[in-house]
């Protein structure tokens, strides 16, 4: 038998008969890697005892968004700066002078350091985009973390030349090519680390995206049945572009082409 440790929590957020439970002065009794007990007390014996009667346990978070090789640098550098002419947003002028500015080793410590900062606040489950998966993978495997990784690919960029508005450069060939990298990328590590690490494909941005990538984009994630995910609705110049070129508003025109 795998030895048992009981943990004393102040409060435990669990699940029960389809919703959520508060139980508070309450403990959780683990066997192994398996949870065999969560109540106000617990009568059999146990080889370990943790006291966290000062702390909240929860079940492990889901983070359904996560730039691993770059959210740790955009704290207070592209999340909390933007100027009015560009409603405000960093995404603009500062996303694209920090991404020039990181090199490859630069990256990967961010890769590191995100995990360990995810792992620490309770994070269990991330999905991941980003530009370097296999890194990824290999440290997802180490860590333990179940991480589910896209290397993003787009039709083109948005950039400002002036400070004064905001333009796209389009480079079609580069994300046909992108996509096909992403397919083989899915192929080669989705299934790692028994079942921990798993695939997924994210054409960038709505507005940096052709229809005709989009489409294939939702062909193969249906085809290969891996999820898509994608940038959309995160900026007014973003919407005001969509609007200008089709009419509707991102989400109407992503509706309008599925």
């Amino acid at each position: 038998m795998s030895n048992r440790t009981r943990i004393d929590a102040k409060i435990i957020v669990g699940f029960q008969d389809g919703e959520h439970r508060i139980l508070e002065d309450g403990c959780i009794v683990l066997e192994g890697n398996e949870i065999i007990h969560v109540g106000k007390d617990f009568d059999g014996t146990v080889d370990k005892t943790i006291d966290a009667t000062n702390r909240v346990i929860t079940p492990g978070f889901i983070n359904t968004h996560t730039h691993l090789a770059e959210s740790s640098l955009d704290k207070s550098f592209v999340e909390d700066r933007g100027h009015r002419q560009f409603s405000m947003t960093g995404l603009v002028e500062m996303l694209p002078a920090r991404s020039m500015a990181m090199d490859r080793e630069g990256a990967e410590a961010c890769v590191d350091y995100s995990m360990g900062e995810l792992i620490r606040t309770g994070t269990t489950t991330v999905m991941e985009l980003g530009g370097i998966g296999d890194y990824v993978a290999d440290a997802a495997e180490k860590s333990g973390l179940r991480t589910y990784i896209a290397d993003m690919y787009k039709s083109g960029r948005w950039l400002t030349r002036d400070g004064k508005k905001v333009e796209y450069d389009w480079n079609i060939e580069a994300g046909e090519e992108g996509f096909k990298k992403a397919v083989d990328f899915i192929e080669r590590v989705d299934g790692r680390a028994n079942g921990r690490i798993k695939g997924f494909l994210s054409p960038a941005q709505v507005d940096t995206c052709t229809e005709e990538l989009l489409r294939k984009s939702r062909e193969a994630s249906d085809s290969m049945q891996v999820p898509l995910a994608l940038h959309v609705s995160q900026s007014v110049f973003e919407f005001d572009e969509m609007t200008k070129r089709h009419g509707m508003t991102p989400i109407e025109w992503l509706e309008s082409i599925d």
